[in-house]
């Protein structure tokens, strides 16, 4: 299962470079040194669920706080439904 954020522009890019400039990321990340090269990939490019099988929920955080309650629940009801595979 997986589990896919999105947002509509410009709050990724905002999010992501106030998260890349916090330090709260781990350093391998190296976002603040290559926010030059990522937010025009950020912009430009739709980040899809990986090419994996399995159930995919979309989530819109465009929002400050998505349904985490209904978020809860999708994933519960999926979990349940392929119990039974």
């Amino acid at each position: 299962m997986q589990v896919v954020c999105a947002a509509y522009v410009p709050l990724p890019v905002e999010r992501f470079t106030q998260r890349a400039r916090s330090g709260a990321r781990h350093p391998g990340h190296a976002d603040a040194s290559a926010l030059d090269e990522l937010i025009p990939r950020i912009v430009n490019q739709r980040w899809d669920a990986l090419d994996l099988d399995g159930p995919v929920i979309h989530v819109d955080t465009t929002r400050d706080s998505a349904d985490i309650h209904q978020l809860i629940r999708d994933i519960r009801h999926l979990i349940d439904e392929h119990a039974s595979d």
